[in-house]
């Protein structure tokens, strides 16, 4: 999450997709593919080939965060 929050987003999706590759997160996918925080990495490379190795699509809920300016 720090390196998201810096900007490095190359290096935020390589953590985000090991963590839930050998950290056990597979189990939360669900929730995490359509985490709103995480739209920043939608188009890194490591995002990309985690979602073509484990044969998954994008979220179909994704916006862009935040989600809309506050009234």
């Amino acid at each position: 999450m720090a390196a998201l929050v810096f900007g490095n987003r190359a290096e935020a999706a390589t953590a985000f997709v090991d963590q839930l590759e050998q950290g056990g997160g597979l189990p939360n996918l669900a929730f995490s593919v359509c985490y709103p925080p995480f739209d920043a990495i939608r188009t890194e490379p490591a995002w990309k080939a985690f979602l073509a190795r484990h044969r998954l699509r994008e979220c179909p809920y994704a916006s862009p965060w935040p989600v809309g300016a506050a009234p």
